[in-house]
């Protein structure tokens, strides 16, 4: 019982999350995916977009990956039911964020004077930036637009890198309602799995009890060894002889009968 409630509470605190962000496509930023760790959200690499799949997160990080129609109908619909989408594409394939939001048929972009995103930046900054990076909303959902060069290995602008991005977009694309369905949702699914699992551990200790309680194969249980059959064991001729001489001593046999009863028990010995 103490192991099922550790599992349970072990579950538990997997689920909790301060949100849930699917990364897919590029591996690159792997210290930009450690501080978003370290400032307590679950990052996960996923290679499959499809609606299961999203159903348990709140952002989608798209890194320098290009989705195709499927992935993009699938992804829309994840947005407009509430959740993130951050869009790391390529600046060298399309210089302006314009190109990248029409490609996923985003139309209106908040204002970046908003403070949503870049509260550090100077507005003459903001508007240099507006080139390449976009916040918009879709549904319920939000969606953040970043350009990168994969050759330079730089954001649009020295003073903006990823981290940053993650620090100051991702709590925007995270809402807590959010957050606190697809931890939910998670739950129920680890529970369903958790079900069965803590049958089938029942079971076997009450197996387990069973065979304990019949004991180990092919010993005799006391209140059976008591109905097995109990051979006689005659006494030896020495006391045969003993009680034919004291039977003729005290007159019990004669003496034709005493020499009978003792070639009987010779016969016997033989």
């Amino acid at each position: 019982m103490k192991k099922l409630v550790l599992v349970i509470l072990v579950f538990m605190v997997l689920a909790s999350s301060k949100g849930r962000v699917a990364w897919y496509g590029e591996r690159e930023f792997e210290d930009t995916v450690k501080s978003l760790k370290e400032e307590g959200y679950t990052v996960e690499y996923i290679t499959t977009i499809d609606e299961e799949t999203l159903s348990v997160y709140d952002v989608l990080v798209l890194c320098l990956e290009k989705s195709s129609p499927e992935q993009l109908d699938v992804i829309m619909t994840f947005v407009e039911k509430g959740g993130g989408l951050l869009i790391i594409y390529d600046v060298v394939s399309y210089p302006e964020v314009g190109d990248v939001l029409s490609e996923y048929e985003i139309g209106d972009t908040v204002s970046m004077e908003r403070d949503i995103i870049f509260p550090f930046l100077k507005e003459e900054t903001v508007e240099d930036l507006k080139k390449r990076i976009a916040a918009a909303e879709r549904g319920e959902g939000r969606i953040i637009a970043v350009g990168y060069d994969p050759i330079t290995f730089q954001t649009v602008s020295l003073l903006l890198d990823l981290d940053n991005i993650f620090t100051f977009g991702i709590g925007w694309l995270c809402q807590d309602w959010h957050v606190e369905l697809t931890q939910e949702i998670l739950a129920e699914k680890r529970m369903n799995l958790l079900v069965p699992v803590a049958v089938v551990a029942v079971l076997m200790a009450a197996g387990y009890y069973v065979l304990k309680r019949k004991g180990k194969p092919g010993k005799v249980e006391p209140d059976k060894a008591e109905k097995i059959p109990k051979f006689k064991v005659e006494p030896d001729k020495a006391e045969k002889i003993r009680e034919l001489k004291a039977k003729f001593v005290y007159g019990e046999l004669s003496k034709e009968e005493y020499q009978e009863e003792l070639e009987k028990l010779e016969r016997s010995a033989k």
